[in-house]
């Protein structure tokens, strides 16, 4: 693992072939303290970036946005038009934590005047986080099959942090 100011770079790409697993940049709050107090929680979703996303449109580009789903809540960033790699800069959400949820979803569509163009998605699994915990991942966008294919290829880099609620007011202020 390699340090890189606030979180950790892993690889599990031993032989330097960049398309054989996701990338993880990943930060554990063993600094911070731990919450064991019973209270509200709270999941912050994080979307930067994507890169590399199939073209859809006929000038070679789509119009990319992500639609984030966290059990039965979903959050849409805002479309990107024209590129194949969107920058959403830290477009966030937070959901109230629910331990039944097992990953949050990352699905990327382009926006089309007919109906959206299903471009591919990600999953972050979320189940072993505990309060305090962070993980910034760049992860494969793949098909319904987890599959990369022409049509659902490239990388999207996004994050998950779960927090305590009093922790999310302190950061307001």
């Amino acid at each position: 693992a390699e340090y890189m100011g606030e979180y950790y770079y892993y690889s599990d790409d031993e032989d330097g072939d960049e398309d054989d697993d996701d990338e993880y940049y990943s930060y554990y709050s063993d600094d911070e303290p731990q919450v064991t107090r019973r209270g509200a929680v709270s999941v912050r979703v994080v979307v930067w970036e994507a890169f590399d996303l199939a073209a859809v449109k006929s000038n070679g580009k789509s119009d990319p946005y992500v639609v984030v789903k966290y059990g039965k809540e979903t959050f849409k960033t805002p479309h990107v038009a024209n590129t194949l790699a969107p920058k959403y800069v830290s477009q966030l959400k937070r959901f109230k934590h629910d331990r039944s949820v097992k990953e949050v979803i990352f699905e990327i569509y382009s926006q089309d005047k007919k109906k959206p163009v299903f471009l591919g998605r990600a999953k972050l699994p979320i189940d072993e986080m505990s309060t305090g915990d962070r993980i910034k991942k760049r992860c494969k966008v793949r098909d319904m099959n987890g599959k990369q294919t022409k049509t659902c290829k490239g990388r999207i880099k996004i994050g998950v942090m779960i927090e305590a609620e009093s922790d999310a007011k302190k950061k307001k202020k």
